[in-house]
């Protein structure tokens, strides 16, 4: 699979941690978004590991700004949040940030980490609002971030698993297997 290019944008190190267990799985090639040439030429694979920040997952505006080179690739997106898999969440992710031009691009999700004490003081700031917001509404009606986020509290909470990978690890062997028949 060495044709096979994983970009990662990661804040905090979620994505940067699955970015380098996807590279160890696959041999491929590694790189952080801010630091790539954007010369695709040699790659048929392309996955971008991006963190989830406010509904927009980390480096999607960037691949849609360079989808025009990358229409003869096949692309994934991985993207990293704190909160445990939802089915709905997940579709919801991906009709706000897959559109138009890379709305055929498949998305998979794996559970990353939350941790106060690291983050910047604006999303501190904004966790912990949310979270005050919280205790204002009946947990029964919780959307599964709201929960993941009560839960948090303000500690620090690791649920970073290398066997999250394996959907997208199918799907890229299949891929390859389905290219090559």
């Amino acid at each position: 699979m060495n044709k096979t290019l994983i970009l990662y944008k990661s804040k905090y190190g979620s994505a940067a941690k699955y970015a380098a267990w996807l590279n160890e799985a696959l041999q491929s090639d590694m790189k952080t978004l801010d630091a790539f040439d954007y010369n695709f030429n040699g790659y048929e694979y392309i996955v971008l590991i991006g963190g989830i920040y406010a509904g927009g997952i980390a480096g999607i505006k960037k691949l849609k700004k360079h989808m025009p080179a990358l229409t003869a690739k096949k692309l994934a997106v991985l993207a990293v949040g704190a909160s445990p898999y939802d089915e709905a969440a997940v579709s919801k992710l991906k009709a706000q940030n897959l559109q138009e031009t890379l709305s055929g691009i498949p998305l998979f999700y794996a559970r990353g980490a939350y941790d106060e004490q690291k983050m910047k003081f604006i999303d501190r700031t904004l966790c912990k609002a949310l979270r005050k917001s919280l205790t204002k509404k009946d947990p029964a009606e919780f959307e599964p971030w709201m929960k993941a986020l009560a839960e948090a509290g303000n500690g620090s909470h690791d649920w970073s698993d290398p066997s999250q990978l394996a959907p997208l690890i199918e799907h890229l062997k299949l891929s390859i297997q389905r290219e090559s028949a």
